[in-house]
């Protein structure tokens, strides 16, 4: 399996680098609190849209480009929670790696649009 730190050689030109750091430290705590594989899940995290860029907003394809080519390099349960983390792409989430990829996907889009607003983030924000 690939290194964290060849991972994030992969994803640090990428448009998506801060938020696959972020995405990455969530998925690390989410593991420690269920007792995972803390490198896989982190891994899985900086990986996750290293297509991003390449696909052009066609969000049916994000996720698949990135697992193709993840292929033979994480393990099969990895490339396909890269494949589900959207789904838009057609392919269900089925494992607590494929949830909490999802979950921590979702938490960091919210930070990230909420960052630089000015608002505080309270149930009243939504």
């Amino acid at each position: 399996m690939i290194s964290e730190n060849e991972a994030i050689q992969l994803v640090k030109n990428t448009s998506k680098y801060a938020h696959a750091l972020m995405v990455s430290a969530m998925m690390a705590e989410v593991a420690k609190e269920l007792e995972e594989d803390l490198k896989l899940w982190k891994i899985v995290g900086l990986l996750h849209d290293i297509d991003y860029d390449e696909v052009g907003g066609d969000m049916r394809k994000h996720g698949v480009v990135a697992a193709e080519k993840l292929k033979g390099v994480l393990p099969e349960e990895a490339v396909y929670s890269i494949k589900a983390h959207d789904y838009r792409t057609g392919f269900e989430p089925k494992s607590k790696l494929d949830k909490a990829l999802i979950a921590a996907d979702s938490a960091t889009v919210l930070i990230e649009k909420m960052r630089g607003t000015g608002k505080e983030l309270t149930a009243k924000t939504f």
